[in-house]
């Protein structure tokens, strides 16, 4: 009796009531079980992915924590993959954010090498997102991932790649969201992984022929100095930013400086 009351409501000609039953997938995929999930609901949510309306695609994407929990991963591997790819690369800026939202739980139930093989690219592809919120937020997710998965898994899984990937991005805009991965990951992790992987990614963009990614790696070592034990490393970085033919670098670098020489 429920079904084809929700099928016919899923291509309601008013957005609102589209959005609306988008929002109760969730809460009924947990009563139904996984096998009725499957056939009868997956499908509903495919549907509304495809929906001409961002709000109803985003309803839809912000829903799915419970079904992910109720198919299990043969499934999810099989269908969400695809539905999250081109939610990624919907028009609306806000449906993308949301996809990143969700990362942290579809990585829990899709397991290492789902994430390794697929969205690895995706948290990749975040980053190089022509929006600075949906940047912002790929970077800030980050964190996120750490605390779900921890520092150990991340490092080559993500960590690694991100930091390789800006570095060597050749949009200045994107590279200067290294010194932010950078500041969001130095607390989550050791100073080893700091002085091993972010470190050497920090020195390479100190000579960047752009002046605001030389501040943001100034800026970014600001910050950190506080929570490492050991500034010897980035002494020499600092001393070249100190001298640095922009003010501002030369600011932040040389206000990064008192903070060692205290």
């Amino acid at each position: 009796k429920i079904l084809p009351v929700l099928r016919t409501l899923a291509s309601d000609s008013s957005v609102s009531v589209r959005a609306a039953v988008a929002t109760q997938l969730n809460p009924l995929s947990a009563i139904a079980g996984a096998e009725l999930a499957a056939s009868a609901l997956f499908p509903l949510y495919t549907h509304f992915f495809a929906d001409e309306s961002s709000q109803v695609r985003l309803n839809a994407v912000s829903k799915m924590d419970v079904v992910c929990q109720v198919m299990g991963i043969e499934k999810l591997s099989q269908s969400i993959l695809p539905a999250i790819i081109q939610l990624v690369e919907d028009k609306q800026w806000r449906v993308r954010e949301a996809v990143i939202e969700h990362l942290p739980t579809l990585t829990a139930h899709l397991g290492e090498k789902f994430f390794d093989e697929n969205l690895v690219k995706i948290c990749l592809d975040l980053l190089n997102d022509p929006v600075h919120q949906v940047r912002l937020s790929a970077i800030n997710n980050l964190s996120n991932l750490i605390g779900r998965f921890g520092i150990d898994w991340c490092r080559n899984r993500l960590i690694v790649p991100v930091l390789a990937h800006l570095t060597t991005n050749q949009n200045y805009l994107r590279r200067t969201g290294l010194g932010h991965v950078v500041e969001v990951i130095t607390p989550l992790g050791s100073e080893e992984l700091f002085n091993e992987v972010s470190l050497p990614a920090l020195k390479a963009l100190a000579t960047d022929p752009v002046p605001n990614v030389r501040l943001s790696i100034a800026r970014a070592l600001l910050n950190v100095l506080p929570g490492l034990k050991s500034h010897e490393g980035c002494k020499g970085c600092l001393q070249l930013l100190s001298q640095d033919s922009d003010f501002d670098v030369q600011y932040f670098a040389q206000k990064a400086l008192s903070l060692i020489n205290v």
